[in-house]
């Protein structure tokens, strides 16, 4: 691979600029990505600076097409206004017994008057398309779960974990030489065989010296393998073993020691969902107060332990506490869907658009939440290779965020932030009882804000960037918004100003290129390197069939 060696000019307050010689118009290519499909390594501040490649995410890695099940299908019969939601469950469990296939509901409106679960592989729901049909939860429906349950859910028993690959498992052994961020293999334990196919978990719990340097709090964020959620795993199938070699399917996003004891599982069978999604509805709620304290409660769709899934062209209105939620998930494409008018801009994890928690190698592209407190937000280290490509956030009382823990190989690609959204990929240290908003690594790509105050609050569509000591942050192509560089100290959503130009700035782990500069080439970075590693475009939903 080859180096850059960039010339650094420091200005006299902490931005730092290189003058641009292109015009806001023109087109031009990151240092980083310079138009040849190559990932130039750059020395910076004594590190040595990469892109990820971002296209191992979503649904099957975007290798092959979703909703692809068995020809069979179920149709829900009812009137118009009627509740539907037992005849959907027993015509989910009816496909789920034969096997899989699909659900239909046909054009109209009518209740969902309680939780629907998905309990099987290869079930795929499909309504006639947003707003033709129309599920409408009564503010009767009272979720047994507030937060964990979706009134149509995937994966998850009501009232009990799943959590798919996060707490699941069989230890094979330590992990005995260091796995590079960016590796496509790993070394097995002594005496480990495995054969292709073969679901694996890489797994290293925190360990103190990363906690005392991430957390102002360290009492906040448990160490030495005392809590999975604060631990970096990743769910890989192993593709052939050479020897004790294993060679991966995806790569792994951030670099393994054995000074900090990773370790090497297999998946248990049978405890995550596959080929299940939903598509073509709409999803409208009634005032929900049957929540916490009286406040709304459950989501629209929740995902749980799923692996292979997907939503498409779904409308999700007046949401209860969260829109769509992934929780213990991997390898999901959430795409062409709206969610919009929370019902609870509070705080306590409400008004969240979509909320990827414990999750892994998805794609959000194509979404637009409006008017919630947080349309696309992020939870935990388990959180890692997440793209949102062509997403809009609209009118938002804070922003999109990385909430908590050392979230990593995060793409914000092709953005849109209007009236009062922010991008937060911020470490604001001991506030907000530990979540710590926390960046470990992540790419902004070609992002536009408005700058407009929204009338819910927000800042104007700002971007604030302060990555974990231990991790980075490359912004790359920005215009219509400020960004704030905020190395220089102040732990919450300040910093200095990132002046117009090509300015990285050395020793803070971040990249700034093309601040306040149109025309960045490729428009979408995910979509060029999907199109460079596996020939083919985003890949659309398979046909239903028509047995």
């Amino acid at each position: 691979m080859r180096k850059l060696l960039l010339n650094l000019v420091v200005g006299a307050s902490a931005n730092l600029v290189l003058s641009a010689s292109a015009s806001a118009a023109a087109q031009w290519n990151s240092a980083l990505y310079p138009g040849d499909g190559s990932r130039p390594v750059v020395s910076l501040g004594g590190r040595d600076w990469q892109l990820e490649d971002y296209s191992y995410a979503g649904y099957a890695l975007g290798e092959r097409a979703p909703g692809e099940v068995p020809c069979r299908v179920k149709t829900v019969e009812a009137e118009a206004g009627a509740a539907v939601g037992a005849l959907l469950q027993a015509a989910i469990e009816e496909i789920t017994a034969a096997g899989g296939g699909v659900v239909r509901i046909p054009e109209g409106e009518y209740q969902l008057e309680r939780t629907v679960t998905v309990r099987g592989s290869r079930v795929r729901i499909v309504g006639a398309g947003q707003g033709r049909t129309v599920l409408r939860v009564p503010s009767s429906w009272d979720p047994v779960q507030h937060f964990d349950e979706g009134v149509i859910t995937f994966g998850k028993a009501v009232n009990g974990w799943n959590q798919g690959w996060v707490h699941q498992g069989r230890l094979l052994g330590r992990i005995e030489t260091v796995v590079e961020r960016g590796a496509m293999t790993v070394e097995a334990p002594a005496g480990v065989t495995l054969e292709p196919g073969t679901w694996i978990v890489v797994q290293q719990y925190f360990w103190p010296t990363l906690v005392d340097r991430n957390s102002a709090n360290p009492g906040r964020w448990p160490d030495a393998g005392t809590d999975r959620f604060f631990s970096f795993s990743y769910l890989r199938r192993v593709l052939a073993q050479e020897e004790r070699r294993l060679v991966l399917d995806a790569p792994i996003p951030w670099t393994l020691d054995p000074a900090n004891n990773p370790v090497l599982l297999r998946l248990t069978d049978g405890r995550m969902l596959e080929d299940v999604g939903i598509e073509g509805v709409t999803i409208e709620f009634e005032a929900n107060r049957n929540g916490d304290g009286g406040r709304p409660g459950g989501a629209a769709v929740h995902f749980e332990g799923v692996r292979n899934g997907w939503v498409s062209d779904v409308a999700v209105k007046r949401f209860p506490r969260i829109g769509l939620q992934l929780r213990g998930s991997a390898r999901i494409t959430l795409e062409d869907s709206l969610v919009e008018n929370a019902q609870d801009y509070g705080d306590g994890g409400y008004g969240y658009g979509v909320h990827v928690h414990s999750s892994q190698n998805v794609l959000v592209r194509g979404v637009k939440v409006e008017d919630a407190r947080r349309p696309f937000t992020l939870q935990r280290a388990l959180t890692s290779m997440v793209v949102f490509t062509r997403c809009e956030s609209v009118n938002a009382t804070q922003g999109d965020d990385t909430h908590h823990s050392l979230i990593h190989g995060l793409l914000w690609d092709h953005h849109r932030q209007r009236a009062g959204t922010n991008l937060t990929l911020w470490n604001r240290a001991n506030f907000s009882d530990g979540a710590h908003e926390t960046l470990g690594s992540g790419a902004v790509w070609n992002h536009f804000g408005d700058g407009v105050r929204g009338r819910l609050g927000g800042s104007g569509g700002q971007i604030h960037v302060k990555p974990s000591p231990d991790g980075f942050a490359l912004v790359i192509g920005t215009s219509g918004h400020p960004v704030f560089d905020g190395s220089q100290g102040n732990p919450f959503r300040a910093g200095a100003r990132v002046a117009p130009g090509l300015g990285p700035v050395a020793g803070t782990g971040v990249w700034y290129e093309g601040i306040g500069q149109e025309g960045l080439q490729p428009e979408s970075l995910f979509e060029a390197q999907l199109q460079a590693r596996t020939g083919s475009e985003v890949r659309k939903l398979a046909p239903v069939c028509e047995p």
